[in-house]
């Protein structure tokens, strides 16, 4: 009797330590998974930071490069990110010469582009990128997503050398250029247009641009504008 009492007593003992250690396990699983998941919700929102982040920074870029946004060197790069980490229409962005239809500034930094690097940025190609906050598919237009090498090519040019400085010289090199062919054929026949150099024609702009890479070639806005240009 004893020992049947004694053997009882070890099985029911056996049956709660088997309970207590699968009760342990089961919560240590439950435990674990609850964890994975709140470790997975955290990968999840710094991936979704990390996309904004470089969506926001494609912007900036890209509107640094084309004048658009606050120069990080001057400003900072967290002035430059709250002004300009988001797509904004350059059409709305800079007044057109009203005589000839152009955005002079964007203007003169294309031909700064090819006179340095060789490279053609078409006018219209620029304002066509522009033109569209979304691609086709639906997807944002950034710069860098493999559709617009030629946008690319450029903006990078600008953002990794910082070329606002540079384009600052260009601009006050071509409007030395322009004020002194004014000055030696004031008494020639050209006339000056009003707003001097912002009213230039494009073929004009040419000009110049070509004066400032070549000093042998011979400038004639003269001709120009008695051609309508």
């Amino acid at each position: 009797m004893l020992q049947k009492q004694k053997v009882l007593k070890y099985a029911i003992c056996a049956v709660l330590l088997i309970g207590l250690i699968v009760s342990v396990v089961m919560l240590l699983h439950q435990r674990g998974v609850l964890r994975g998941r709140a470790v997975g919700m955290d990968l999840a929102q710094k991936l979704e930071i990390a996309e904004e982040r470089r969506i926001a920074s494609a912007y900036v870029q890209l509107n640094y490069a084309f004048l658009i946004a606050l120069d990080p060197c001057r400003w900072g790069e967290e002035a430059a990110y709250d002004h300009a980490s988001r797509y904004i229409d350059l059409h709305e962005q800079r007044p057109k010469n009203e005589t000839f239809g152009v955005n002079v500034t964007i203007y003169v930094l294309l031909l700064m582009y090819y006179h340095r690097t060789g490279i053609t940025l078409e006018y219209e190609a620029v304002f066509d990128y522009f033109s569209h906050e979304f691609e086709p598919d639906g997807s944002l237009r950034l710069y860098d997503n493999g559709n617009h090498p030629e946008i690319e090519a450029f903006v990078r040019w600008m953002w990794d050398g910082r070329r606002r400085q540079e384009l600052n010289e260009y601009w006050d090199n071509l409007n030395a250029i322009f004020m002194q062919y004014v000055i030696r054929h004031r008494d020639d026949g050209f006339v000056s247009p009003d707003g001097f150099f912002l009213a230039l024609s494009p073929q004009m702009l040419r000009a110049l641009a070509r004066t400032e890479a070549d000093p042998d070639y011979v400038l004639d806005l003269t001709s120009l504008q008695q051609q309508g240009h």
